[in-house]
């Protein structure tokens, strides 16, 4: 499943070209929907993301920013935040602003970096936005039973994690160190006693039920 980034920068020309660098990903949703940083309407906090990429090229950007960052995650709670800087003295600023970022790179000239740090990004971050949008668009979301006691194994409590995460098959099963139809029967297990029944479902599951929060 595809993630969906929102970049935001004040240099429309910097802008297109992460633009062009990401575009090749095949973990995000294309087209990839770029803002101005201080964009002050509604309209430009449309949509549901699940990876927000701010680019602060000096101190006027960092002012800038929050308005917009506030009104993103009063509409994706879980929001995963990157800031790209120019300068790494600019990261002291940033630690004075109540709303953090989960990750600051720092040396964003080298675009195959960004594109990395992107693509790490969309394999770890959970599923929370992109789930959360097809299910507004009637996509089937299984009804949760609340409250429910669900009785999982340490191996299906660690397969719902990496669900949660956005790991497919194959790299829950190489992260795991068990085959793929272990992984199968684990899932299958996990359907019996949740009466789900298709992946889609199984993830909306990890993802609503927080198994993929570390603890």
């Amino acid at each position: 499943m595809e993630k969906h980034l929102i970049c935001a920068t004040s240099s429309i020309l910097l802008a297109e070209s992460l633009k062009v660098c990401l575009s090749a990903s095949p973990e995000l949703a294309q087209p990839i929907r770029i803002v101005h940083i201080g964009a002050k309407s509604d309209a430009a906090c449309d949509g549901i993301y699940d990876i927000l990429l701010v680019v602060l090229l000096n101190l006027d950007d960092i002012i800038q920013m929050r308005p917009l960052m506030e009104r993103l995650l009063q509409r994706n709670s879980r929001l995963c935040t990157v800031a790209m800087i120019q300068d790494v003295h600019m990261s002291e600023l940033l630690n004075r602003f109540p709303t953090r970022f989960d990750k600051v790179l720092t040396e964003f000239s080298d675009f195959a970096t960004v594109k990395a740090c992107v693509t790490h990004l969309c394999r770890t971050v959970g599923y929370a936005g992109t789930l959360r949008t097809r299910s507004s668009v009637g996509e089937t979301t299984h009804p949760m039973r609340r409250n429910a006691n669900y009785y999982f194994s340490a191996r299906e409590l660690d397969i719902l994690r990496l669900v949660a995460h956005g790991f497919t098959t194959k790299e829950i099963a190489f992260s795991l160190g068990i085959t793929v139809s272990t992984v199968a029967n684990h899932r299958h297990s996990i359907y019996r006693k949740t009466d789900l029944n298709s992946v889609q479902q199984l993830a909306v599951f990890a993802v609503t039920n927080h198994y993929g929060m570390d603890h």
